[in-house]
């Protein structure tokens, strides 16, 4: 396979010093369309010197949401996690916020196994639960019935809607008729929801005996049809927006719907896309039965993975790839040696190398990658691409007030310095949007962390940082579990760390080592020495 890298000809020389700065100068602009027309001249082969901010302006990384990012199929990593989705063997898929559960959906839909056929459970941004036909009275246990027979129609009336194209779906459109509902194939995720609680509230049946028999019809059709229909969940955490005290009731009864599912169809499938610490406080309280039985995949991207998604958005700009003399084919990342050339152009690779003779992407870059990583450690996909723009603009504003108009011509097009501004921008924004927002009821317990060291050696060291008096062991571990779902702290060893990416924002500190022994002085060490050496000519 042809390296992405072209002929060093091809490769403009650096013109710093000739007399073109002060033209660049003048035809420096940040608008839109004069990003267009140098994108234009280099699709027309026209050689031309593209000023530094001018490059920057250039690239367009996408968006960090799935769902809206136009640079999602092209740039999209196929890990082993997608291979193993496809194969049907797991069912629960669940991860960290940002770890790329909805792109790895959104991707399996648009290529879907043989025989499979996927079918969305809610529109883009979940379904949120504000019907006001659920019944008041019902709470903890019956309210969690309800929403187990709930997610079971739901998930039943989804699969049915979906097969109402083939050629045997009488008896689902006449069970579609009897429960008064339109046998349209066109029905909305929305309308499909509101449905479920119509027939929850209108039809005088049992419901668990709608959902048997729906199963049922929509089973011998796809059996006739030897098809599977794979019900997907996504978002789930916006599916409890608007009630956030009812959420573990909520989801546990999902859980348990599905859990039901599997044991009651073979042809009908649901899959959870599920956050790993909304998972967890689903079964904080009181546990689920049964649920080790379900197949789960933990999404864990590592840095060769991260180092592929960066690349290839990088290359998605002709400007890139002209100034750098790159080859326009982004399935050419497929080796190491082909990726560690791009990745060059990109970042710097003098952070975390160690002495092997051959680093590899994770001893040269994944230092860059492992300080957007909350208390769990593991690489988020949206906090990366989030850093590395946010690195983009810094590195812009650095040209500005430093007067650069461009890069060395070996790169790489991103300083220390403009990743060290972003990293501390990434943390801000993530403290403040994300663990303030959505955990405002540990607020305080998280800027009592402020100017602290970011280790703490034991729970009671960390007990202290929060209580000046005594505080029960059963409180402390309470609100230890609270910061570590929401990935501020993480435990390793019995010691607890600050999430790297709230480190910065924090104001953390590395807390001072611990000597074994006093310092000793300049002259008592040049006495010792000497007393060393009359020994050894002695000797």
């Amino acid at each position: 396979m042809a390296s992405p890298l072209g002929p060093q000809g091809a490769r403009p020389e650096d013109p710093r010093g000739s007399t073109a700065v002060s033209s660049a100068q003048e035809s420096r602009s940040e608008s839109l369309g004069q990003r267009e027309g140098v994108a234009a001249a280099v699709n027309q082969g026209i050689e031309a010197t593209v000023p530094y901010p001018q490059l920057l302006l250039s690239i367009d990384l996408g968006d960090e949401v799935a769902e809206v990012d136009a640079a999602l199929t092209e740039s999209f990593v196929q890990t082993t996690d997608f291979d193993e989705f496809l194969s049907g063997r797991c069912d629960l898929i669940t991860g960290i916020k940002g770890s790329g559960k909805s792109a790895l959906l959104l991707m399996g839909m648009s290529s879907p196994p043989l025989k499979v056929r996927m079918v969305a459970a809610q529109p883009l941004r979940g379904p949120v639960i504000y019907e006001t036909d659920l019944p008041t009275a019902l709470k903890g246990t019956d309210l969690e019935e309800y929403y187990l027979e709930r997610w079971l129609l739901h998930t039943a009336l989804t699969a049915a809607y979906a097969t109402l194209d083939l050629d045997n779906a009488g008896e689902v459109t006449e069970l579609l008729q009897q429960c008064g509902l339109p046998a349209d194939s066109s029905e909305s995720e929305i309308s499909i929801w509101v449905s479920t609680g119509r027939v929850m509230r209108d039809v005088n049946t049992n419901n668990r005996d709608v959902v048997t028999r729906m199963l049922r019809a929509v089973g011998d059709s796809l059996d006739q049809a030897d098809e599977t229909v794979w019900v997907l969940y996504d978002r789930l955490d916006d599916v409890t927006f608007t009630k956030p005290e009812d959420e573990q009731t909520i989801l546990r009864g999902l859980l348990r719907a599905h859990i039901y599912l599997s044991r009651a169809s073979r042809r009908v499938r649901s899959k959870l896309f599920l956050r790993s610490d909304i998972l967890d406080r689903a079964t904080l309280r009181d546990g689920l039965r049964n649920l080790d039985k379900v197949p789960t995949l933990r999404l864990n991207m590592n840095a060769r993975d991260i180092s592929q998604l960066i690349a290839r958005r990088f290359m998605r700009s002709g400007v890139f790839r002209a100034y750098f003399g790159l080859q326009a084919a982004i399935p050419g990342l497929s080796s190491d040696s082909e990726l560690k050339e791009v990745m060059r152009l990109i970042l710097p690779d003098k952070r975390n190398r160690n002495v092997r003779a051959k680093p590899n992407l994770q001893d040269l870059y994944g230092r860059y990658f492992f300080d957007t990583t909350d208390g769990s450690c593991r690489y988020s996909a949206r906090n990366v691409l989030a850093y590395i723009r946010m690195a983009i603009v810094q590195q812009r504003r650095l040209c500005e007030d430093r007067h650069l108009e461009f890069v060395p011509s070996h790169g790489p097009i991103l300083s220390p310095k403009a990743l060290h501004a972003a990293w501390m921008q990434l943390s801000e924004n993530r403290l403040h949007s994300y663990v303030y927002a959505e955990f405002p009821a540990i607020r305080g317990f998280v800027e009592r962390l402020e100017y602290g060291p970011w280790q703490y050696r034991s729970l009671e060291q960390l007990g202290h940082r929060f209580f000046q008096d005594e505080a029960t062991i059963k409180d402390l571990r309470t609100i230890v579990e609270m910061l570590k779902y929401c990935g501020v702290l993480g435990e390793a060893g019995g010691k607890f760390q600050v999430g790297r990416v709230y480190r910065a924002a924090l104001r953390c500190q590395q807390e001072p080592s611990r000597r074994t022994s006093p310092r000793r002085s300049g002259p008592e060490r040049q006495r010792q020495e000497s007393q060393r050496l009359y020994q050894a000519q002695r000797q």
